[in-house]
């Protein structure tokens, strides 16, 4: 959180399965940053020496890390508990090419956004919105279709 933002008094109108959903995002974008890290530092080591490659991942990991904090922020602003999860050590470490590696990092975009934004799992979506509005939580509504238009 930003040094001197407002902290929520109170929580108000902010209900529990969404304040669970937001949860898990943020370790899902956590876990991100963390694999993209790995990625970076692979391709940034003296005998891979991809430093392009070092640096786009390096920036996928910061961006991870962003949307992170921004739920984070969120979560602390409408008076929600952060709860984290471990984050396991990525499973892969190395690639044996670039592309490789761009594959992969697909893959975990896919796995990333898949609870939110897949087609597959629209149910989800409008789950959580229908209890955005039952729970007449229009602050954390609005802040969802800000995010996506």
């Amino acid at each position: 959180m930003e040094f001197g933002k407002p902290i929520a008094a109170s929580r108000q109108n902010y209900s529990v399965e969404v304040e669970e959903a937001v949860n898990k995002q943020i370790n899902r974008e956590l876990s991100a940053f963390y694999q993209y890290a790995a990625m970076s530092s692979y391709f940034g080591r003296a005998e891979v020496a991809l430093p392009g490659a070092a640096l786009f991942f390096g920036k996928q990991s910061m961006d991870e890390k962003s949307h992170a904090q921004k739920l984070i922020d969120y979560q602390c602003i409408r008076g929600g508990k952060v709860v984290y999860t471990d984050i396991k050590a990525p499973t892969k470490q190395q690639w044996s090419t670039l592309l490789m590696a761009v594959h992969d990092a697909l893959e975990m975009e896919r796995i990333t956004t898949k609870p939110y934004w897949s087609f597959m799992n629209w149910h989800r979506i409008k789950k959580i919105l229908s209890l955005l509005t039952s729970s007449r939580d229009s602050t954390c509504r609005n802040k969802l279709w800000k995010s996506t238009s």
